[in-house]
């Protein structure tokens, strides 16, 4: 594939497969992470746990930076004030998506959630994962993988029950593939044994594989290969599922079973200002990814997202996932690689369309269907370990 990322050929014999440098949100500190293969790295901060930098190398030695987002932490906290937060790369959480009313019931009480989007909360709450100071933990320098860890208190957003959180981020190489772990369990149980809890993790990192050489992703190709999507979430006006999956096949415009660009039919998809949608897997293709889990090149492809020259592959033990074509992203002043060229126009900014997101998850409001048996996979109990993996893989077209 050629020599190995310049920033990696200029560290020379100091180059680690995982290091840490920090740096500073306000008066805390906060670990910035970066993990490396030869053809690729990817940098963590422990503000949100989230994903700042993906660089890989192309087959023909170019560099780029497939993901949005800043060249410090404090930019993300700064951006994370403001009612436009597009939530660029961070852990997601406790509860991914939106929670009807903010409102659940759990251990025979009705527990009120802070609203945060159209009357719902969304993503956990204003100060949830994404804002939240992780712990991050290098198990070994000459492995590029890292754990971070947050402890998230009793009452914290309106969720009930104190629960540790761990996400590890591990990055391989041939193909080129960013794995990341999550698990969530309950702590001092013993106060309340009964306690049970809602979790649902996501990553809300948005890609556009050019590096942002095309200012938006019109262009870029999705497809749902080997028939794994079942269906679409029908929602009400606040997004909020009614319960019923509209079959692929009866939603043209949703429907990338034959790949398309996601310009073709984004005139359709107006609703929401484009595609903001969950699609449900397949049961199938669900017990399969984690049949597969400890091989995760076996794991089924549920999406994938293609440029002219670049491909990245997604693959979940979840069982479905939120696309999210960035409509609503703001203007704010883009990182220093996705800078050059002007490619952004003079003032530097990204744009609406500018990446695209597939968070994997459980289905929004989850905690609150137990008709359609979703709520049985974010609940949480005593003796419970929520655990389930994400990977994202790329390689050349």
């Amino acid at each position: 594939m050629g020599p190995k990322l310049k920033i990696i050929e200029k560290l020379g014999s100091k180059a680690k497969a995982a290091q840490v440098n920090y740096s500073k949100v306000g008066e805390t500190e906060v670990s910035d992470v970066t993990l490396a293969v030869d053809h690729a790295m990817v940098t963590i901060t422990s503000y949100g746990a989230t994903v700042t930098h993906f660089i890989v190398q192309t087959s023909t030695y170019e560099e780029r930076d497939l993901v949005l987002g800043f060249d410090s932490a404090q930019e993300y906290y700064d951006l994370g004030k403001s009612p436009s937060n597009p939530y660029f790369g961070c852990a997601v959480g406790r509860t991914a998506n939106r929670i009807a009313d903010g409102k659940f019931e759990l251990n025979d009480k009705t527990y009120q959630t802070i609203k945060t989007h159209g009357g719902n909360n969304l993503h956990g709450g204003p100060n949830g994962l994404d804002k939240a100071f992780f712990t991050a933990s290098i198990p070994n320098p000459d492995t590029p993988s890292a754990t971070f860890f947050y402890t998230s208190p009793d009452g914290d957003q309106g969720f009930p029950g104190k629960v540790e959180i761990a996400i590890t981020y591990t990055l391989h190489s041939n193909p080129i593939s960013l794995e990341i772990s999550y698990s969530a369990k309950l702590a001092d149980c013993e106060e309340n044994e009964n306690i049970r809890t809602p979790i649902n993790l996501t990553n809300h990192s948005y890609f556009n594989l050019t590096g942002v050489k095309e200012k938006t992703i019109h262009e870029h190709i999705v497809s749902f290969p080997n028939h794994g999507v079942d269906g679409i979430l029908e929602v009400t006006d606040s997004q909020i599922p009614t319960g019923k999956v509209i079959p692929i096949s009866q939603a043209p415009e949703f429907d990338f079973s034959t790949p398309k660009t996601i310009g073709k039919d984004l005139g359709s998809v107006q609703k929401f200002g484009g595609y903001d949608h969950f699609y449900m897997l397949k049961a199938t293709t669900v017990s399969a990814s984690h049949s597969n889990r400890a091989n995760y090149l076996q794991m089924p492809v549920v999406a994938s997202v293609r440029c002219s020259d670049f491909e990245m592959q997604v693959r979940t033990t979840c069982p479905g996932f939120q696309l999210y074509t960035g409509q609503w992203i703001p203007s704010v002043k883009a990182k220093k690689r996705h800078l050059f060229q002007e490619r952004l126009g003079p003032d530097g900014k990204y744009v609406k369309f500018c990446g695209v997101a597939i968070e994997t998850s459980f289905p929004p409001d989850s905690m609150n269907r137990s008709d359609v048996g979703w709520s049985s996979g974010v609940v949480l109990g005593k003796n419970d370990e929520w655990n389930h993996s994400t990977v994202y893989t790329f390689v050349d077209l």
